[in-house]
């Protein structure tokens, strides 16, 4: 009962970090400490498994490297910007493009055949963020990067220089490891280099280049995929959207990959990073340590499971191939019994495990429920949007981009104003119900305001009103899982919010196609009784075409309307989630962020933004470590002590055990 209280009990409580007195002032904050050796468990007998206190070299030195940090801070938030500058236009080129040339005049593929290649690559995207995150664990995150770095660029050439849609799906797939990194890398930098009071602004402010590339993207795009004189096959022009990239993102990453690396290399000479320990022993030594600290087994188990679950809700949902087909049931199974074991490898089998039980708290798992059922809403409601606008509206194509994403635009706008509120305020958790809140309202107005005869003003509004709710449910719930866990664990739980992104948005998208494709010939059957229920599926199927002037059966004005009841369905749907996720954001735990990277511990004491250059918070501590730690034949150590720091109070000199 007393856990079903203390539950309930978060839509009322405001909860203090655990190293705070209530009495503590705005300037408080901890005493820096920086991990032991006997913390590493590559230099000690601890268990990842079972010890709290216990961390991977790499995020020793993730710490040790945001320790001597200066002024070229600043030159790493630059970088970062930059990158996620390319990335957004990726983000918006790629996808297009991969669309035109897989179905279009290049390779002719079947749309059904597109989805496939859609699910494959989100999948592959999801899981791939698991795997970075344990890398960067294990190695750091300057030899995490080589790994976006390396398959984004391999991806992208293969896709440049593809003679046949087999080769353009094996480039998309090695493309789909690079892009799904890039974004994790990146939100793992930001954890690691912002305290929790400052995380959500970085968030928004580097992801600002979305308001250029909303302008200029559908431009390029338009510039790159050139139609032939015979109006239908593409020119070759459009291998240069692959090939471009391959030329950026190595331009943009070098940088911050040299900074990353500059910082490492300075944390070393100050004698504050041991030498890793998989280069004192042999290849195989530290091929089999690697396995180990991996877990390939369970990255397996998880890819597997969501491959194949995510390929039967996107060909299930097709109406050539239903859900009772066979491969489909098979695919559902299988699929779902290797996500039912993953859990248990992780618990009973897995030496070193990805999903460690102590960071499965209730405010992660709430956050990875609620980001899952706000990617799918997104789904739903964007491919409802992209068709609303062209067969209601009648928008020209070409500027179709500038209406459906307005609500990125948006979002992005007020991503920034969410991370100033939750600076201002300390406060994450009445932000995230306010932008549930909204995000039911809009959903609400684009249900009013879906038929014909709807003006621009009622079409917009609620695309903005999206994009403020996404504001808060995607820039700013990332938080609540992040600040709950110790530092340790910030990667793999960021991942695991990620890849729970990626599950719900194919989910939803696989959904919109089961309405649609149940609802739309019901609808037009009780507008043109005449039609078969299969003839109705026809006439969905061939919308694209007949929406304009119609056919010999009804005219273009009948079959929208039919659309137009049939995506409502949809939009009940998700409406429907809306509701769950505004009810479920109240049992957040409503915490007061501090200056330290998280509220659970009194790991990595914030360095202020303003003055990188002179700030000295780790000075004693550096000192500290390199003169008795790091000696260059390390102790062997049986069991790890407790990190001791001082938390200073007005009128409190008191010592803290962690």
């Amino acid at each position: 009962m007393g856990i079903i209280y203390n539950f309930i009990s978060n839509i009322w409580t405001v909860h203090r970090p655990e190293f705070e007195k209530e009495q503590a002032v705005e300037n408080d904050k901890p005493m820096a400490a920086l991990p032991t050796k006997n913390e590493i468990v590559e230099y000690s007998n601890t268990d990842l498994k079972t010890n709290d206190e216990a961390l991977q070299i790499g995020v020793a030195i993730a710490e040790s490297t945001y320790a001597v940090s200066g002024w070229d801070w600043y030159f790493l938030m630059a970088t970062l910007f930059c990158v996620y500058y390319v990335f957004s236009m990726d983000n918006q080129l790629i996808a297009a493009s991969f669309f035109y040339v897989f179905t279009g005049g290049v390779h002719s593929q079947r749309a059904s055949d597109y989805s496939t290649a859609s699910a494959m690559q989100l999948a592959i995207a999801g899981v791939s963020k698991l795997v970075v995150g344990k890398v960067s664990d294990i190695y750091g995150r300057f030899a995490a990067s080589f790994i976006p770095l390396f398959f984004y660029c391999l991806g992208c050439l293969i896709m440049a220089v593809s003679q046949n849609p087999n080769m353009l799906l094996a480039g998309d797939a090695i493309y789909a490891v690079g892009n799904g990194s890039i974004n994790m890398i990146m939100w793992i930098i930001l954890a690691d280099f912002l305290s929790s009071r400052f995380r959500a602004l970085g968030y928004g402010i580097v992801s600002l280049p979305i308001l250029i590339t909303f302008a200029t993207a559908p431009k390029i795009q338009n510039n790159l995929l050139v139609l032939e004189s015979d109006g239908v096959s593409y020119k070759d022009r459009w291998r240069w959207t692959y090939g471009m990239f391959c030329i950026m993102i190595p331009f943009v990453m070098t940088p911050m990959m040299f900074i990353m690396w500059k910082l490492e290399r300075k944390a070393k000479r100050s004698g504050i990073i041991p030498v890793h320990p998989y280069l004192r022993k042999g290849f195989f030594y530290s091929l089999k340590q690697f396995f180990l600290d991996a877990d390939i087994i369970g990255m397996i188990l998880i890819l597997g499971g969501f491959l194949m679950l995510l390929l039967a809700l996107t060909r299930g949902a097709d109406a050539t191939v239903g859900w009772s087909t066979g491969w489909i049931i098979a695919l559902l199974t299988v699929g779902g019994v290797l996500l039912v074991a993953t859990p248990f490898w992780e618990a009973l089998g897995a030496p070193r495990p990805f999903m460690r039980r102590r960071w499965l708290n209730s405010d992660v798992v709430l956050t990875l429920l609620l980001i899952f059922l706000d990617f799918m809403t997104f789904s739903i409601t964007f491919q409802m949007v992209f068709a609303w606008a062209t067969y209601t509206m009648k928008i020209d194509p070409s500027k179709q981009n500038y209406y459906t994403f307005t609500d990125t635009a948006t979002l992005t706008v007020f991503g920034v104003v969410m991370g100033f509120l939750v600076l201002i305020t300390k406060r994450y958790k009445p932000w995230i119900v306010f932008g549930a809140a909204v995000r039911l309202l809009a959903v609400g107005l684009m249900i009013k305001y879906r038929n014909i005869g709807t003006t621009w003003v009622q079409a917009v509004w609620p695309q903005v009103l999206l994009g403020i709710g996404g504001a808060c449910t995607g820039e700013v719930l990332s938080i609540p899982a992040q600040v709950t866990v110790r530092h340790q664990d910030v990667a793999m739980v960021t991942a695991a919010v990620l890849l729970f992104g990626s599950l719900g948005q194919s989910i939803g998208a696989a959904t919109y196609a089961a309405i649609m494709n149940s609802e739309y010939p019901k609808k037009i059957q009780d507008l043109v009784p005449h039609l078969t229920k299969d003839q109705g599926l026809v006439k969905y199927n061939s919308l694209a075409t007949i929406y304009l002037n119609g056919d010999a059966d009804a005219s273009g004005d009948t079959y929208v309307l039919a659309f137009n009841e049939a995506a409502a369905q949809a939009l009940y749907c998700a409406i429907g989630i809306c509701a769950v996720m505004f009810v479920l954001t109240f049992f957040l735990r409503d915490y007061v962020l501090t200056r330290s990277q998280n509220v659970v511990s009194d790991e990595l004491p914030e360095k202020n933004p303003f003055r990188m250059g002179s700030d000295r918070t780790y000075e004693k501590a550096i000192t500290k470590l390199a003169d008795t730690d790091h000696a260059p034949s390390p102790p062997e150590y049986a069991e790890p002590s407790a990190r001791v720091v001082e938390v200073n109070y007005p009128g409190d000199n008191a010592v803290h055990q962690a």
